[in-house]
């Protein structure tokens, strides 16, 4: 398992960033958009008290 880490770091790090990022992107856009989009798509927000 260590060799395979090893051997394959390069790629397992470019997914765990694209992954990272994907979920940074989504929640940036839907911040963006607005309550527009949000309430089109059934989405609701929490708020902190």
């Amino acid at each position: 398992m260590l060799l395979f880490i090893r051997d394959n770091f390069r790629w397992l790090a470019a997914g765990f960033l694209r992954t990272l990022f994907s979920s940074f992107g989504r929640a940036f856009f839907l911040g963006l958009s607005g309550d527009e989009t949000r309430e089109q798509k059934g989405m609701e927000i929490e708020r902190a008290v």
